[in-house]
């Protein structure tokens, strides 16, 4: 993603993820820096979570 230059890329951008888990356990969420591998000014807005 690459909001600066692409506009297509800017705002909210829902994303769903399904997946089982062989046994209970933790769920880790990971938020990394970007292509460039600089976290310097990157910004994320985490809205709901839903967990089932």
């Amino acid at each position: 993603m690459d909001p600066r230059h692409r506009e297509a890329d800017r705002g909210q951008k829902p994303l769903r993820m399904e997946f089982n888990l062989l046994q209970a356990g933790e769920v880790e969420l990971f938020v990394g820096p970007g292509p460039a591998g600089r976290s310097a000014r990157d910004w994320v807005m985490l809205g709901r979570l839903v967990i089932d």
